[in-house]
């Protein structure tokens, strides 16, 4: 049955047409030193020099080139919202340096020839203030906002190819980069937008030499860290347990083709007071273990303070922690022997880099005399691992710690005690 409405005529045969494609130059980024793929990794003041060379496989009317070295910071963390789906995203854009090229010589390119764009830049101390316009609670978190944080990739980055310990979590990442933008000649008037011809960029390693100055948990010349614990028997209170630690010496890493590898060593000078409530005798040292913590902080809001893993748990919006722990040494101190000390004995440790000490006293209920020893705890890391700087920026810090765990027997006691002590460490850069 006809609905009295013309059929649709059917159309075959047709030539297909291609609309023409884009013409999009060749640029290659060469970095000067660079050799059969190995990355260089560079450091405060030291020259990025390379050159960016440019090919065409038509006629192109060149208007624009513009070199950059830049550095982003990008992290994503859950909502603060837990109804609400998905992760939020931040980039912060902290480097943004550019290489004058005022007049181009050859603006018409032509196929065959080789163009050449030298560029030359160097690693600054810190970037500018205005890149960090937040609030903060003090100058010093300012002042570490504005240094330059380090590359900081995860473990899939072609910058690391060791097995363990200085990657970054997926969910951030810190990276710098040479940018090369060619813009085609306008054709019309000066204020006619460019259109871009190509974007092209290569990936740096910087591993900046700046000094932080602060590590997690620890403030400013905080020099000693000390830890009290009751020796109990039986219900009984035999004395105070008192453990006093030396902040140790920064490990200094230094780069490698492969990445950053330690190359120093450090230690931990542990010194140990026994004070008896009753006549006594000091608890036997057993064994005391130690691990390496890392702990990576990112956020999509920028840190007002040295983040804590005791602040984010009392917030918990938009930021995250990734921590690992790496087993070090273990040490056994049953040989290890006790030193009696007259009652008016007062052991101070102090710092040669400053005036401040600590004091420890007996207290007025021991029966006349006190007990110390001290050990000195080795801080060998292993080879394959990858640290990068300790380091504070808006977005994501970086913080080591040296766990130690004590177990120890005291007389009398059916079960042998634990005391644990965490001890932030440094790690700097060091060419």
């Amino acid at each position: 049955m006809s609905s009295g409405l013309p059929m649709p005529c059917a159309i075959r045969n047709l030539p297909s047409y291609q609309l023409p494609a884009k013409h999009v130059p060749q640029v290659i980024i060469e970095i000067n030193g660079e050799k059969d793929g190995e990355k260089r990794t560079f450091s405060t003041l030291d020259l990025i020099e390379g050159t960016a060379i440019v090919t065409v496989t038509r006629e192109t009317d060149l208007g624009h080139v513009d070199i950059t070295l830049e550095g982003t910071s990008t992290t994503s963390a859950s909502r603060a919202v837990s109804f609400v789906p998905g992760r939020r995203k931040a980039s912060h854009k902290f480097l943004r340096l550019r290489q004058p090229i005022d007049h181009i010589q050859e603006t018409h390119l032509v196929p065959g020839q080789s163009y050449r764009f030298p560029f030359s830049f160097e690693v600054p101390e810190s970037i500018s203030s205005q890149q960090c316009d937040h609030s903060t609670k003090d100058a010093e978190v300012e002042q570490a906002h504005t240094q330059l944080p380090p590359t900081f990739e995860s473990r899939s980055s072609k910058f690391w190819q060791s097995t363990a310990g200085g990657w970054a979590p997926k969910a951030c990442r810190i990276s710098y980069k040479i940018r090369v933008v060619l813009s085609e000649k306008s054709q019309t008037t000066t204020s006619t937008p460019r259109s871009k011809l190509c974007d092209v960029s290569r990936s740096l390693r910087i591993m900046p030499a700046a000094k932080m100055t602060k590590a997690l948990d620890c403030p400013l010349h905080y020099l000693v860290h000390e830890k009290q614990s009751e020796c109990r028997s039986l219900g009984r209170n035999l004395g105070n347990l008192q453990v006093a630690a030396e902040e140790p010496r920064q490990i200094q890493i230094s780069s490698t083709s492969t990445g950053i590898n330690t190359g120093s060593t450090s230690a931990v000078q542990l010194h140990f007071t026994f004070d008896p409530t009753t006549n006594t005798l000091p608890p036997q040292l057993c064994k005391l273990r130690s691990k390496l913590e890392v702990a990576t902080y990112y956020g999509t809001s920028p840190w007002e303070d040295y983040p804590t893993t005791e602040e984010m748990e009392c917030t918990g919006t938009d930021r995250e922690a990734y921590v690992t722990t790496t087993p070090l040494q273990s040490l056994d101190l049953t040989s290890m022997q006790w030193e009696k000390l007259p009652s008016f004995y007062s052991a101070k440790v102090k710092s040669a880099d400053s005036a401040s000490e600590y004091s420890v006293s007996s207290s007025g209920t021991s029966p006349g005399h006190s007990y110390t020893v001290s050990v000195t705890v080795p801080i060998n890391l292993p080879d394959e691992h990858a640290l990068v700087p300790t380091f504070h920026s808006c977005l994501v810090s970086r913080t080591y710690a040296i766990d130690l765990a004590l177990s120890y027997q005291v007389p009398s006691a059916i079960c042998k005690s634990t005391m644990n002590l965490r001890i932030p460490i440094e790690v700097v850069y060091g060419r």
